[in-house]
């Protein structure tokens, strides 16, 4: 009977809820940070059946978990779960899949703020008719407690004009700490 490995490469716990054919209930288990768990269908027997294996899958397939193996060709964001069938994952995929996270998180985080900035513009052209140029910037104001040494820290702006071609707006060099 083949294993089932679900690995985290979000920057949270997760807690991995899933159901079994014919038994009742929700199984839940704890998912480290850039961890990973073999899934058990109860607290005595290890290994899945195919069907169970399946119906797992198939139940987080809607909220994006992928093959491990998927994770490299994958363009967009994924949910932070990946699983591997009959192996457990390699530090090292998991590793490079919480970096490939990261970087997607990241650059959709650029593009709602460049969308952003689009909707701001038309808002105030809706009140004092066309603009020429409107920049746009924020800057993450340090917390109480202290920044942490391994997170990045933003000051971005984004500058939309009518004298750049069509496309999205352009961001402007911002400086991180």
């Amino acid at each position: 009977m083949p294993e089932l490995y679900v690995g985290n490469m979000s920057k949270q716990i997760q807690q991995f809820g899933y159901r079994v054919p014919e038994r009742q209930g929700i199984i839940t288990q704890t998912i480290p940070i850039g961890g990973q768990v073999r899934v058990s269908p109860d607290g005595n027997r290890r290994d899945l059946s195919t069907p169970e294996i399946d119906a797992i899958l198939s139940q987080h397939a809607t909220y994006g978990i992928i093959s491990v193996d998927d994770v490299d060709k994958k363009q967009n964001a994924f949910s932070g779960l990946c699983y591997s069938i009959g192996k457990a994952i390699s530090p090292e995929k998991l590793r490079r899949a919480m970096l490939k996270k990261e970087e997607a998180l990241s650059a959709f985080g650029q593009k709602i703020r460049q969308e952003a900035a689009l909707a701001v513009n038309s808002q105030i052209e809706e009140q004092v008719g066309p603009l020429h140029n409107l920049e746009m910037s924020f800057e993450e104001i340090e917390p109480r407690g202290g920044y942490s040494d391994d997170t990045d820290h933003l000051a971005e702006g984004v500058r939309v004009s009518r004298q750049v071609q069509a496309g999205p707006p352009i961001p402007m060099t911002g400086r991180r700490r």
